[in-house]
């Protein structure tokens, strides 16, 4: 098990703010349920760094592709 802490981009982590800003014009808790839901992922991401399937376009790189599935707000 791999026990990597995830670091964020600055522009990455504006991207989930301005995300959160615009669901909590509606739904505040569902804006936080959400920012929750991707910090989780990245943290299984970190634990599990094989998960998900290498994508075929990129063969001679490590690139793999996740899909977080069953976010409901």
């Amino acid at each position: 098990m791999n026990n990597s802490k995830f670091e964020l981009k600055s522009i990455a982590y504006a991207d989930i703010e301005t995300i959160a800003d615009y669901i909590a014009q509606n739904n505040k808790i569902a804006a936080k349920n959400l920012v929750e839901k991707f910090y989780n992922t990245f943290e299984l991401i970190c634990s599990q760094p094989k998960c998900g399937r290498i994508l075929d376009r990129f063969p001679d790189k490590s690139v793999r592709f996740f899909v977080a599935k069953n976010i409901i707000l």
